[in-house]
């Protein structure tokens, strides 16, 4: 009896360890794809992780921090020419760097007789200028609200004195522009007969005046108030009217003149509390905008967007 296996029987083992082998390699293969692509989702899901963090990490110093003089120079550095020219003309100040401008923001907060000793490099926005210019505008700071947050305060001031300003049919028409809901006929006859105060108290709980939707509401005043008194706004300040970044384009200088001009002459040589109060509403109004541009980029990278 022949035991050696036939022709066939090795044509058959032959193939069979080949089919072995072709799918241990190729086992091998797809591990290797499958590795490779895991270590490639591993490595986008940390870099998208990390850019989350450093945006996060930007928009908490923009909003959430108290700020020194040093910083506002180093936030006006990030800005463009035209946003600074924008800056220096609403308070006197034509072109200029952000150092300069730094400086003027100090001057403008300044006596005559203190500003020569000041150190630029020392002084403290928060406390020694901003805190001064919301006394001075009887807005409360309170000792935990950061510089972003004392800043929205003077600006919701500034719209609660524009609505005392206006009479009833005014503040009916900005009122129905703001495109408010949630108030009740008695309810609006009631906020149209109030003070700027109480208005800013019932709409502060609308969505118009929450988050970011604040500041394309207040271009919508600025824009509308603007006929009210007569006042010829840059045709970019309309473009404007519904877009966050655009609040930047005139009407935040024109609001605050147009109430800084109902005050008192200042003696030359005190602190100018109206200009320096315009200049805190117009940086304000760069930082909200970088912050709104920060926040779409978190939410673009799957991110919770921030609170402001």
């Amino acid at each position: 009896m022949n035991d050696n296996p036939s022709p066939t029987q090795n044509n058959r083992l032959l193939i069979l360890l080949l089919l072995t082998i072709a799918i241990v390699v190729g086992a091998l293969y797809a591990y290797k794809k499958y590795d490779a692509y895991q270590k490639a989702v591993i490595e986008a899901e940390a870099a998208r992780q990390a850019a989350l963090k450093k945006l996060n990490l930007e928009f908490s110093n923009l909003v959430d921090t108290k700020w020194s003089l040093n910083d506002v120079q180093i936030f006006l550095q990030s800005r463009t020419q035209s946003d600074l020219n924008k800056l220096g003309e609403l308070t006197g100040k034509s072109g200029g760097t952000a150092e300069q401008l730094a400086y003027h923001l100090l001057w403008l907060s300044s006596s005559a007789f203190t500003y020569p000793f000041k150190d630029k490099n020392k002084v403290d926005y928060h406390t020694e200028i901003l805190r001064w210019a919301a006394e001075k505008n009887g807005v409360f700071a309170a000792d935990g609200l950061s510089s972003f947050r004392i800043e929205r305060r003077i600006l919701e001031f500034k719209f609660a004195q524009i609505w005392d300003r206006l009479n009833p049919q005014q503040r009916t028409e900005l009122l129905n522009k703001m495109k408010v809901s949630g108030f009740s006929d008695n309810q609006k006859t009631a906020l149209v007969a109030g003070t700027g105060a109480a208005a800013l108290t019932a709409l502060s709980a609308t969505v118009a005046f929450s988050g970011f939707a604040f500041y394309t509401t207040m271009s919508t005043v600025m824009a509308t108030t603007a006929g009210f008194f007569g006042v010829t706004l840059p045709f970019s300040a309309y473009m404007g009217a519904s877009s966050t970044a655009c609040f930047l384009s005139g009407p935040v200088g024109w609001s605050i003149a147009l109430v800084a001009g109902t005050g008192a002459a200042v003696w030359a040589a005190a602190p100018n509390a109206d200009k320096t109060t315009a200049f805190i509403v117009a940086l304000h109004a760069l930082k909200a905008s970088q912050a709104a541009e920060i926040a779409e980029k978190i939410q673009k990278l799957g991110g919770t967007v921030p609170v402001i």
